[in-house]
């Protein structure tokens, strides 16, 4: 309101819409002039405001004394302060930076899975052992965070992407180099720096947002312009963002970039997000898209030469495993007698959709006689 005041009697006289204007500048999302007119007219009422010449308003005598009496704040009082000693960017340690400088655009996924942090992160990777079944872990995570079944899987795979575990054997689990560079390096920023290698539109939030204060949603429709994921997903990012010091909130809501987060710019490889069209994980909750033409070719031809190795018949049963994995499945390698080969749980989001029991099996001649296999899928 005495802002509106100031912004009309320091151009002697102003439109709506030229206040709309300024308005904005202190990161209103308005987009009609109804909010400038309310203001106009309670201000005029009160004798502050009057009407002037080619539909402009200009401050009354009594409007510039009122201006004395209020506390005012300008657009750069909603900006962070200068630094003339901008803090420095920690380089990120050997493994990270090698996938930061190798970024692949079609490695990363649209959908950010379970919502974790950084704590979460190096909790999680304390939780892990040099070889532990995947149950196990399971039910360390599930103790450690207090989680129901469904979310723990979410949990587990979401950390699995994130490339802090690997399959070490038949269900065995281990922390990959990763995770052990990961204990000495846990940090909110490693942490923004590791999800944007695995996900799309997590630096690319950072093109943006500059000094001027802006919005959750003006940043989500800027990255997603055509639709996509629900603007949660762009909060959650930010928050990351927020967490690491690259961004500064003002207000409730309103975000500014801040140093560290302008050298964090320049340092993480950018591209855009793919649309609801290109990528159907276009929203928060489906699965992650399929692996890159290379790793299919190459999954391909294992599953193809393992199933006609029947003296070797865990080879197939790796593979498929590895093909569902690759399709965005949780996909867990059992085996054993009495026991299904590979359970392969799909989700959306956190919730479960549905749970698969597959059964691989191998033939010398590339070819299954009917009566092999048993009657062994029913769908209650």
């Amino acid at each position: 309101m005495g802002e509106l005041l100031l912004f009309v009697e320091s151009r002697q006289g102003a439109k709506v819409d030229e206040i709309l204007d300024d308005a904005r500048a202190y990161g209103l999302e308005w987009t009609s002039k109804d909010q400038i007119r309310r203001r106009v007219g309670w201000l005029s009422s009160l004798g502050l405001l009057r009407d002037g010449p080619e539909w402009t308003h200009v401050v009354t005598e009594e409007g510039g004394a009122a201006l004395l009496a209020v506390e005012l704040v300008s657009t750069s009082d909603l900006r962070p302060p200068e630094d003339d000693n901008p803090p420095e960017l920690p380089p990120p340690p050997r493994l990270l930076g090698a996938l930061i400088n190798n970024l692949d655009p079609s490695e990363r996924d649209l959908s950010l899975g379970y919502k974790v942090e950084s704590e979460a992160a190096t909790r999680f990777v304390g939780l892990l052992e040099s070889s532990m079944t995947r149950a196990t872990l399971a039910d360390a995570a599930r103790r450690e965070f207090q989680l129901k079944p469904s979310s723990v899987d979410a949990l587990v795979s979401t950390m699995k992407r994130l490339g802090l575990w690997e399959w070490k054997d038949r269900d065995v689990v281990r922390p990959t180099a990763l995770a052990d560079e990961w204990t000495a390096n846990d940090s909110a920023l490693n942490f923004v720096r590791l999800m944007h290698v695995r996900y799309q539109a997590v630096g690319e939030v950072l093109d943006h947002i500059s000094s001027h204060p802006v919005s959750t949603g003006t940043v989500h429709r800027a990255l997603f312009p055509e639709g996509g994921p629900a603007a949660g997903r762009t909060s959650q990012v930010m928050r990351r963002l927020e967490q690491a010091g690259a961004l500064l909130e003002l207000g409730r809501g309103q975000f500014v970039i801040t140093a560290l987060g302008l050298a964090l710019r320049e340092q993480l490889p950018r591209t855009a997000p793919k649309g609801p069209s290109e990528d159907a994980a276009g929203d928060d909750h489906s699965i992650e898209q399929s692996a890159p033409d290379s790793a299919r070719e190459e999954l391909a031809k294992r599953l193809l030469d393992a199933g006609t190795d029947v003296t070797r018949p865990t080879r197939l049963e790796e593979a498929v495993a590895d093909a569902f994995t690759s399709l965005g499945v949780d996909a867990q390698l059992l085996g054993g007698p009495g026991r299904t080969d590979v359970m392969a749980t799909i989700r959306s989001g956190i919730e479960v959709l549905g749970v698969c029991v597959i059964d691989a099996k191998t033939a010398a001649g590339g070819q299954l006689r009917e009566d092999s296999v048993g009657d062994c899928c029913r769908f209650g």
